[in-house]
């Protein structure tokens, strides 16, 4: 492990990589004098090195063209950021809304289920067979509990996975 840091102190020359002046040139010069500057200098010239990088250094070295792109980048990102605002207001207000006529759908489901409960509860007490109210009801139910034509209830693969999971007694353990 010694060697590697040793390697890198005397090889790294703590700047910029520049890869198309190290192929056309060879290595940079930079690279002569810090492989003669570092045995006598020692650990910390490589942090110290390393630490007087700035990003304001980099800038320097891409040039005044990118910028003209970055502005334009900057206004599309501007842009798209106000569009995704919009977006979730508008998610925010449809998911307000479903809630909303979801849960009106579920008390008239409740009402329907009770309804027709305390209606065959009077049949069976009255020893009727037939009351107006129960085709209305179950015409109701039909509505709420009917689908779109082509869509196929997913498989309950969640009830026989409980069911096979059920405590058998013959299992010993």
């Amino acid at each position: 492990m010694q060697w590697v840091k040793k390697y890198w102190d005397q090889n790294y020359p703590g700047g910029e990589y520049d890869p198309l002046s190290r192929r056309e040139k060879g290595a940079p010069s930079t690279v002569t004098k810090s492989s003669a500057a570092a045995p006598s200098v020692g650990r910390t010239s490589a942090a110290s090195k390393r630490a007087t990088k700035t990003p304001a250094a980099r800038s320097v070295s891409r040039g005044g063209r990118p910028s003209v792109f970055d502005n334009q980048s900057a206004s599309v990102i501007i842009d798209l950021n106000k569009q995704i605002a919009e977006l979730k207001l508008t998610v925010d207000g449809l998911e307000k809304e479903r809630d909303f006529y979801f849960g009106k759908l579920r008390e008239i489901e409740i009402e329907v289920q009770e309804s027709l409960e305390t209606v065959e509860i009077a049949l069976a007490e009255s020893g009727r067979t037939e009351h107006e109210a129960i085709p209305v009801l179950q015409n109701i139910q039909n509505i709420l509990y009917s689908t779109e034509e082509g869509f196929e209830v997913p498989p309950e693969e969640e009830e026989e996975a409980n069911k096979a999971l059920e405590y058998d007694d013959d299992e010993t353990f």
